[in-house]
């Protein structure tokens, strides 16, 4: 479980379902918090970021 700091806890009236590794996850106007901020910090990984587009 990732620990995400008090500022980043918004939404807390919209639960998400269980979720397993391999799932995917969107993240939408998230600002700052994208890859440009991310970082190795407690060993937790690079994180893929994608841009969808329509067709």
């Amino acid at each position: 479980m990732w620990h995400l700091p008090r500022a980043a806890t918004r939404g807390e009236d919209h639960p998400l379902p269980p979720l397993a590794e391999g799932d995917y996850l969107a993240m939408l106007n998230i600002g700052g918090y994208a890859a440009s901020m991310s970082s190795n910090h407690c060993m937790r990984g690079e994180f893929i970021e994608r841009l969808l587009l329509p067709r």
